[in-house]
């Protein structure tokens, strides 16, 4: 699971770097940055925000132009196999 969390991690980074700043995405960020360092656990309830937040802003991304939309998506991928 911690490998997975930090190849998410990489993933939402590169995507926040590449494509800009969005407010939702960086809170996701802060959550799964709790998590993987142990602070927080992460439940069911929570894993479907992110899922659906990661969607929403590829999209966005997808809309402004941003080529490096997909990582998000490949980061949803990962967090699903969780």
């Amino acid at each position: 699971m911690r490998a997975r969390l930090s190849d998410a991690l990489v993933l939402i980074r590169t995507t926040l770097l590449s494509c800009g700043k969005h407010p939702r995405l960086e809170q996701v960020l802060a959550i799964l940055e709790e998590v993987y360092e142990g602070v927080s656990y992460l439940d069911e309830e929570t894993l479907e925000y992110i899922v659906e937040v990661l969607d929403e802003v590829a999209g966005i991304f997808k809309v402004r132009g941003c080529l490096d939309y997909h990582l998000l998506e490949q980061a949803r991928d990962v967090l699903e196999r969780l």
